[in-house]
């Protein structure tokens, strides 16, 4: 194997990270999130889209416009919830 070039990604046996997950807003950034909201009024919401949310395990259960629409207009605790959960893309090959 070449210098610098690796297999693959390193694991530590025994290595468990004890700390809590969190989401934190930074000064201001809630409030621009929310005002970038009036470009998600695009008429594309769906009155399900709360209980897809709240029923969601992860990210990937949601389109891409329902996630969109969580993280900037959706409710606080699911987005939390959704967006502190590790995601693996799982990558199909092409055929």
């Amino acid at each position: 194997m070449a210098a610098g070039r690796h297999r693959g990604h390193g694991v530590v046996e025994g290595l468990v990270c004890t700390d809590p997950t969190v989401v934190v807003w930074q000064d201001g950034e809630r409030e621009r999130w929310l005002s970038r909201a009036a470009a998600l009024d695009h008429g594309r919401e769906q009155p399900d889209w709360g209980t897809a949310a709240t029923g969601a395990d992860r990210l990937a259960d949601l389109t891409a416009p329902q996630v969109s629409w969580l993280i900037a207009k959706g409710p606080d605790a699911p987005a939390r919830a959704l967006i502190q959960k590790p995601s693996l893309l799982k990558h199909r090959p092409r055929g």
